[in-house]
């Protein structure tokens, strides 16, 4: 629509200009000496005195002010300069998103003799370079850059970025504080010195940074992107510090409640190692037991098993561990632990007659076969000396294996082998 309007616009202005000359169309006699005269129309004399105003004034400005020339002259040159530069930019930037090296030295090149080479122009043709140079020539274009340009976010950034992908650990450090020193509290800052604290397995110093991070950009995708990170961090560190749990304050993340809903069973386990330090086993045995209520987790009736033995109320909570049997979330595992109780206090006919009432369910379970031939081998005299050839506690002990990568040992709440969480359950053996 634009273009036939132009078109229009042109034709009409044709149409006046041919009006103009029809109405003008007389000879008009010119002399220049003697008896010589020029015979012009009249609308080519108009034109003509039209144009030689023109230039007749022009040539007063750069008589009478030459600077104002120089200086239009001047505009008009950068005005093409910088379409020039811009249309070579872009060609830059697409050779490099074709990633044809052989245009982006070309073009690259072609700018820089036009004198213009900024400092990001040249950093993102730096990073063009990583489909050239080596990890080591890299990191050295990098430091002169850095001593070049100190304290410039422009270089700092990226360097840092580069040293985080080589795992550059000391490196990333010393960029990390001078990035911060330029600005206090910069995101790549505070996560350089995250993931410093995270090769050191230093989870205090990781946790510390991780919270400002989500505190100062809560809702972000930067802040996403760590959270998962965090929660595996955060339970790595209680399991370490299960006294730091009455220290915890969990407001600063987004999903808090879920958070304590989802790793209910593992807080509740913290909570009853605090308790047992502090010498109140009933309280941390009753904790267990409601936990076990709620949730059926087996870990929990591992756990009142170890207050059985360690609290030294064996009659109270044994009364606890019996009154499971009831529970609602009651399990054939359930009475596998008891019958391994009454075995370990050498109550043989106590754990023979639990082993006869138990769910046809506990057969999966080594433990329960193990049982079952142990308390066999006790009540014949004879044969007691296989108990020690069978490694009895091996047998009997509870196993948990990870149901993504199989690894096996102790309960946690992060896998060691392949940091998924909530993925190590009892293990199963047949």
């Amino acid at each position: 629509m634009l273009f036939l309007l132009r078109i229009s616009l042109i034709l009409l202005l044709f149409s006046l200009v041919g009006y103009f000359i029809f109405l003008n169309d007389r000879n008009v006699a010119i002399g220049l000496f003697g008896n010589y005269s020029i015979h012009l129309s009249l609308w080519v004399v108009i034109f003509s005195a039209f144009a030689a105003g023109i230039f007749l004034a022009e040539i007063r400005l750069i008589l009478f002010h030459p600077d104002r020339v120089v200086q239009r002259f001047k505009q008009r040159y950068q005005t093409f300069k910088s379409s020039r530069q811009d249309q070579l930019l872009d060609e830059y930037y697409d050779a490099f998103m074709r990633r044809d090296i052989e245009k982006v030295r070309q073009h690259y090149g072609s700018l820089k003799s036009m004198q213009y080479h900024p400092l990001r122009l040249r950093i993102h043709h730096l990073e063009s370079k990583i489909f050239e140079m080596n990890n080591q020539q890299l990191m050295n274009a990098y430091y002169d850059l850095r001593q070049k340009f100190p304290g410039n976010l422009q270089v700092l950034i990226p360097y840092q970025k580069l040293a985080i992908s080589l795992k550059e650990w000391a490196l990333v450090e010393r960029l990390s504080h001078e990035i911060s020193d330029v600005v206090r509290f910069h995101p790549d800052s505070l996560n350089g010195f995250r993931l410093c604290a995270e090769s050191r397995n230093d989870l205090e110093q990781c946790l510390h940074y991780e919270q400002q991070l989500l505190q100062r950009f809560k809702g972000s995708y930067f802040a996403e992107q760590i959270l998962a990170d965090h929660e595996k961090h955060l339970l790595r560190y209680l399991e370490q510090q299960p006294s730091r749990l009455k220290d915890l304050k969990l407001d600063y993340l987004p999903n808090a409640q879920q958070f304590r809903g989802t790793h209910f069973i593992f807080l509740s386990l913290g909570e009853s190692h605090l308790l047992v330090q502090d010498g109140q086993y009933l309280k941390a045995a009753n904790l267990i037991k409601k936990c076990y209520d709620s949730s059926g987790s087996p870990v929990l009736i591992d756990e009142l098993e170890s207050l059985y033995f360690l609290s030294g109320k064996q009659d109270k909570i044994g009364s606890l561990l019996q009154s499971i049997t009831q529970s609602p979330n009651k399990s054939a595992y359930v009475d596998l632990v008891l019958c391994r109780v009454w075995y370990k206090e050498n109550k043989i006919e106590d754990a023979v007659r639990q082993l006869n009432t138990i769910e046809s369910d506990a057969g999966k379970f080594q433990a329960f076969h193990a049982l079952k031939y142990l308390c066999a081998v006790k009540r014949q005299s004879e044969l007691s000396i296989c108990s020690d050839l069978l490694k009895e506690d091996e047998l009997i002990k509870p196993q948990y294996e990870c149901t993504q990568c199989h690894h096996t040992g102790h309960w946690s709440p992060v896998c060691p082998g392949c940091e998924q969480i909530n993925t190590i359950q009892l293990a199963i053996r047949h």
